[in-house]
Order: C-alpha cells, then sequence, then structure tokens
C-alpha cells in the first residue's frame, strides 16, 4: 500500500512538473503581441460584441487581408469563439493571455492523467517526449489539446461501448475544429463490430444525437450571427497553400527542376496570419505557375478522398483498430491539406503515444517529425525572408523532410511495413 501511494504521489508530481514546464516555456509565444493567443482574443470581443480594438482591427487588417473580406474574418469555428472567451472570466486577477496559458495548463494535465489512466506510465512518458521535442512552446499557446483530449476520450469511451458519450465528444471536437468529420465513420464501423447493436437506437443513437447538436449549433449561430458561415466560406475560399505544407513543399521541389515558380515575394506572400504560397504574376493569360498549382491542390484534394477510402477500407477488412485508423486519417490530412501549422503535431502526439507506448520505431520517427518541426518553428519560420536565400532553401528542406516522412509514416501504418504497428489492437 505504501508503494502504490509513493507510486501515485510521483506520477502525480511528473504530471504536475510536466505541465508547469509547458505553462512556463509557452510564456514567451504568449507575450507575442500578434501571436496567435492575440487573434484569440480579438475572436472572443468579436464574438461578444465588445468594440474592438485598434490593435484588432490593425492585426486583422494586415494579418488577414481584411480588405479582401466582408467583416472581422471568420477563421474558427463558433464553438472555438467561445471557447476564447473563457480567459475573460479570470481577467480580474489574470491578463488574457496568461489565464489562456492557465485553462491550457489545466487542460494538459487533465490529458496526461487520462493518459496514464488509461495507457499507463509508457504512454504518459511517450507524450511528455513528443511534446518537449515537438510543441515545447505551442502547448499551453494553442487550443489544439483541447481537441485532441475530445478524440483520445472518444477512443477510450468508444472502447468502454459507450458510444453515445463518445459520438457527442467527436462532435464537440468537430465543432473546434472541423477536421475531425472524418472520423465519425471509423467510429461508427468500430461500434458495429464492438457492440453489434440489435436495436435501431443502438445502431444510430449515437449519429443521431452528434446530429441533433450539430443542427442546434447551427441554428444558435444563424440566429446570433446570419452572415457567419458567409464569412466562414469566404475566409477559407481566399486562403491560399502555407508553405509548411506538403503541397508547399512539392511547389518548392518545382524550383529545383527549374520550373518558372520565381521563388520570390510574388511566390510567397504573409497574409491570413500566416507564410503563403501564392501565385506569381507572369505575361501569359495561362502561365506555368497556374497549371502547376492547380495540378497540386486537384491531387492533394484527389488523393485525400482516395486516402480516407482506403483507410476505411482496411479498417472494415479488420486491418487496423480504430487508434490505427484515427492516427492514419489524421496523418492523412497533415500529409494533403493546403494548410499545416506547426500546432497540428499536437493532433496525433497523445494518440500516437497512447497507441504504441514507448516503442523504439515510432520514437525514432515521429520524435524526428517532432524535432523537425521544432527547427520549423520557432527558429526558421520566425526568421524566413521573403526573397531566395540560403535561409529559405534551408527552410523547404527541413519543413520537406518532415512533410514526406509523415507521408511514409501514412503509408508505412497502412502497409504495415518495419512492423510499425503491432497485432495488439487497443
Amino acid at each position: 500500500m505504501h508503494k502504490v501511494f509513493n507510486r501515485q504521489i510521483n506520477i502525480f508530481l511528473l504530471i504536475l512538473a510536466a505541465s508547469l514546464l509547458f505553462y512556463l516555456t509557452g510564456f514567451i509565444e504568449r507575450s507575442f503581441p500578434h501571436g496567435d493567443i492575440a487573434a484569440y482574443k480579438c475572436f472572443a470581443t468579436s464574438t461578444l460584441h465588445f468594440p474592438l480594438s485598434q490593435s484588432c482591427h490593425q492585426f486583422a487588417s494586415s494579418s488577414y487581408d481584411i480588405k479582401n473580406l466582408s467583416g472581422f474574418p471568420q477563421i474558427y469555428p463558433f464553438v472555438a469563439d467561445i471557447f476564447f472567451t473563457l480567459p475573460f472570466t479570470l481577467s480580474f486577477f489574470l491578463t488574457y493571455n496568461n489565464a489562456f496559458g492557465l485553462i491550457m495548463t489545466l487542460l494538459v494535465a487533465l490529458l496526461f492523467s487520462i493518459i496514464y489512466k488509461q495507457g499507463g506510465l509508457d504512454s504518459l512518458l511517450a507524450n511528455i517526449v513528443y511534446f518537449i521535442l515537438g510543441s515545447l512552446t505551442l502547448i499551453t499557446s494553442r487550443f489544439d489539446v483541447l481537441v485532441v483530449t475530445l478524440i483520445l476520450s472518444t477512443i477510450i469511451f468508444a472502447q468502454k461501448k459507450k458510444f453515445i458519450v463518445a459520438y457527442i465528444l467527436l462532435t464537440l471536437a468537430f465543432l473546434l475544429k472541423l477536421f475531425p468529420i472524418i472520423l465519425f465513420v471509423p467510429l461508427f464501423i468500430y461500434q458495429l463490430r464492438a457492440s453489434k447493436p440489435k436495436t435501431f437506437w443502438h445502431k444510430y443513437g449515437g449519429i443521431i444525437v452528434s446530429a441533433l447538436i450539430t443542427i442546434a449549433f447551427c441554428v444558435f449561430v444563424l440566429i446570433l450571427d446570419p452572415g457567419y458561415f458567409i464569412k466562414f466560406l469566404e475566409y477559407f475560399s481566399l486562403r491560399e497553400i502555407e508553405v509548411e505544407s506538403l503541397p508547399a513543399s512539392i511547389i518548392a521541389l518545382g524550383f529545383i527542376f527549374h520550373l518558372p515558380l520565381c521563388l520570390s515575394s510574388q511566390t510567397f506572400n504573409l497574409v491570413f496570419g500566416s507564410f503563403n504560397a501564392g501565385q506569381c504574376t507572369l505575361p501569359s493569360p495561362l502561365s506555368n505557375m497556374d497549371i502547376f498549382f492547380a495540378a497540386i491542390s486537384s491531387l492533394a484534394v484527389i488523393g485525400y478522398f482516395i486516402g480516407i477510402l482506403w483507410t476505411i477500407y482496411l479498417q472494415f477488412k479488420r486491418q487496423l483498430s480504430l487508434t490505427d485508423t484515427f492516427i492514419a486519417l489524421i496523418l492523412l490530412t497533415l500529409c494533403l491539406s493546403k494548410l499545416f501549422s506547426p500546432q497540428y503535431i499536437i493532433w496525433l502526439s497523445p494518440l500516437i503515444a497512447f497507441r504504441y507506448r514507448l516503442s523504439p520505431i515510432w520514437i525514432s520517427l515521429w520524435g524526428s517529425v517532432c524535432v523537425l518541426t521544432t527547427i520549423d518553428y520557432p527558429y526558421l519560420f520566425s526568421n524566413l525572408p521573403v526573397t531566395v536565400s540560403p535561409l529559405m532553401i534551408f527552410f523547404f528542406v527541413i519543413v520537406g523532410l518532415r512533410n514526406f516522412l509523415i507521408a511514409a509514416l501514412f503509408f508505412s501504418l497502412l502497409k504495415n511495413l518495419l512492423c510499425i504497428r503491432t497485432v495488439k489492437f487497443i
């Protein structure tokens, strides 16, 4: 009994120390006047219909190309905007940035507790290692930990055959970040396999609850802001390919093969709060650049749907577990989305740690992805020039290696190359 008590105390201290570490290391990121948390505060202010500060107007104009939008940009789903208002409840003794950091630190501690309780000490240690290697300054300065906590909880409740709760959690994750919508089909397949429901409600109850929550949310949003979805779609229609994405890495390869891509400020521009791959202004009506960009975008969309179908097919054939399917689909999203930000690897680190614990091959491969992401941000990306230079070339080499390694992990997981997934299903 004494040994068990001491062990629990040690685990508590480990979780506390790790959470405090991420709170402290995120301080610099949270202090940036035009960082993501500053944007969160502006979005929260807009959601509450408070008067926007001059800094918010300047931020929207310079970072989010407000001149091409019909109003203040609607970047995140409304549920995320509601979450961004929570730090205001602590404003009587903390600044917004520090309050946000405190909330995220508590969520990190919750995530670590869940991983330890459900996956054991090895999973907890693996998760801490991944976070340190790849997201040290971002864990408490972005809200992605909330999303992955909901996704991991979805898996855990599904394993316990509490599917209504699992669907509710996944719906909340979807309403926060949208990409989890691709996880509903694997969850439904797992439900059919695991519980063999006999009644209509047992079979479709979770989906019905998810649909009702989503519809209620949409109606609520339309009542508050009839133009919400127009602004949301308007923003994403104007988004360009982020330079950290795999499509941008392929575009950079075009430069190596001397395609007329003109790596310069014409090609890469800082708008929408990120560094993006724009299109060159070339003399011909239909330049090689236009064709190349259209081809890359089209192939990415086609590849994404093929990858989803392939992954779900393997799960249906019982070759992938629920956790493996979730990991594969999120890897696919990171591969082929035109948007990629360093915090996106937070979506995967806890799932990989929970599933594969301290597996040497995963520590090596996913740990390498994490290290390359840290080299990308904050070190290279923060100093990236808009003209061709050795630093820009080095940036694309590092980001390209990271992106192609993520793609290789996706194919390795589906084909079980290097025995990357174990026989035991979790």
